[in-house]
């Protein structure tokens, strides 16, 4: 349906790794660097997961780099601004 859910925000603002299937959908809302991508058949899933489940660091990098990136463009806050901005402006061709 071309959505994304709002749990994918709400786990990169609550400090989650988040994974997801490889595709354009998540690409053209995401930064690559703020969640794991996997094939869509899970061919790599398992070593991915294993993967960042070891490395700290590395999943740390991503929860940061999601969490910071959510925070300053994907808040509840921005997202009532920007509706109430689209309301005013369609109120003021009435």
């Amino acid at each position: 349906m071309g959505l994304i859910s709002p749990r994918f925000f709400e786990c990169m603002g609550s400090g989650t790794l988040v994974f997801c299937e490889s595709s354009n959908l998540y690409r053209n809302i995401f930064p690559d660097d703020t969640y794991v991508s996997f094939n869509p058949d899970l061919s790599d899933f398992t070593e991915k997961f294993m993967f960042y489940l070891d490395d700290d660091e590395e999943r740390n990098k991503i929860i940061n780099k999601a969490y910071d990136f959510v925070s300053k463009n994907h808040t509840w806050e921005l997202r009532i601004k920007d509706l109430l901005s689209l309301i005013k402006k369609d109120l003021k061709n009435v």
